[in-house]
């Protein structure tokens, strides 16, 4: 069953001339561009910088209704319930912990005490009350995780939410991530630059590359739910695709 279906998406960008602002450029960053995810897939999208991978998930999320195509989401998803886990935590700074999750809570959500539930899953039970300024790094990035599963919802975006974090607080969110995941079983999309995490998150990774944004290469995953960042099999996949497919790895940075 397909949930998400991209269906010949464009996409330009006006740019205006540095000298002549008066010039403008056209940018097509999409063009004729067609995707399918899988009901409970989770898709990793690989490729360097400006190429409109975040440009996609913006799209999708309805963040951004400049563009032409069609996005199609499977009619059984219940009220289109979709979130997002950006870079920055996005918090609101004079709402405590529980209040920014308190805050786009439906009511449902608000009838089942979810927010407390939530944050009490991703650690921050003593949390609760403390405002943004008081917390961690990492506490911060607990929060806008909690937020983005307290609707419990069908389709979960991320756009490379551990990429400014340490590595093994990095490795702890990405584990306690995939585990609300699976448990909720959501549809997800990955935006990385870390073939690694990439690796760990999907069943399905695309690697991308140009502008317009094309597809050049597939690759069905299929490892252990748990299985770390640095494991041995993560490594050995990792290897594997940099071995075979030099050429569009070196294209994509990795």
């Amino acid at each position: 069953m397909i949930d998400i279906l991209f269906n010949n998406i464009n996409k330009t960008f006006l740019q205006v001339d540095a000298i002549n602002k008066k010039n403008f450029n056209s940018l097509n960053i999409l063009k004729n561009f067609n995707l399918e995810i899988k009901n409970n897939e989770v898709l990793a999208i690989v490729g360097p910088s400006g190429i409109g991978k975040s440009t996609l998930l913006n799209i999708l999320s309805g963040n951004d209704t400049d563009f032409e195509g069609q996005i199609k989401i499977n009619r059984n998803i219940s009220d289109k319930k979709m979130s997002f886990i950006f870079q920055a935590h996005n918090l609101l700074p004079w709402l405590t912990a529980l209040e920014n999750v308190l805050l786009i809570c439906n009511k449902h959500s608000l009838e089942n005490n979810s927010a407390y539930e939530i944050l009490n899953e991703v650690g921050l039970k003593d949390f609760i009350n403390v405002y943004p300024n008081n917390l961690s790094g990492g506490m911060k990035r607990r929060v806008s995780i909690a937020r983005a599963f307290v609707n419990k919802p069908n389709i979960l975006l991320m756009d490379e939410p551990f990429v400014s974090l340490e590595k093994p607080l990095a490795n702890q969110l990405r584990n306690q991530t995939i585990k609300l995941i699976n448990k909720n079983k959501v549809t997800a999309v990955l935006v990385t630059h870390d073939l690694k995490e990439a690796i760990m998150f999907a069943n399905r990774i695309i690697f991308c590359n140009n502008s317009p944004m094309e597809i050049v290469l597939e690759k069905n995953i299929a490892i252990n739910d748990m299985s770390d960042y640095d494991s041995d099999e993560i490594d050995l996949i990792y290897k594997k695709i940099i071995i075979d497919h030099p050429l569009i790895l070196e294209a994509n940075h990795l």
